[in-house]
């Protein structure tokens, strides 16, 4: 009987050993994929920070071009009151 009840629990153990080595697997897996969906969210934000800086930095050149032709219009408006 105690050999019968050893090797129940021997191959309980064994099913637990299995058991826990497919979970692990799993886990594993599951790890990488959420690390290969960080890294493509990461890619992602930086595109998005950089095309937001380009913008930036369009609508502040835009800004500028504009004031200078805003003066180049009020030079002549000037120069046009004054002939």
């Amino acid at each position: 009987a105690k050999l019968e009840c050893k090797s129940n629990l021997e191959a309980e153990l064994e099913l637990y050993k299995q058991h826990n080595q497919k979970l692990t697997a799993e886990l594993d897996g599951k790890s990488r994929d959420i690390d290969t969906q960080n890294a493509r969210y990461n890619r992602s934000l930086k595109k998005m920070q950089k095309l937001q800086s380009t913008i930036k930095k369009k609508q502040i050149l835009d800004a500028e071009q504009h004031e200078a032709v805003l003066g180049d219009i009020k030079v002549s408006l000037l120069t046009v009151r004054y002939c």
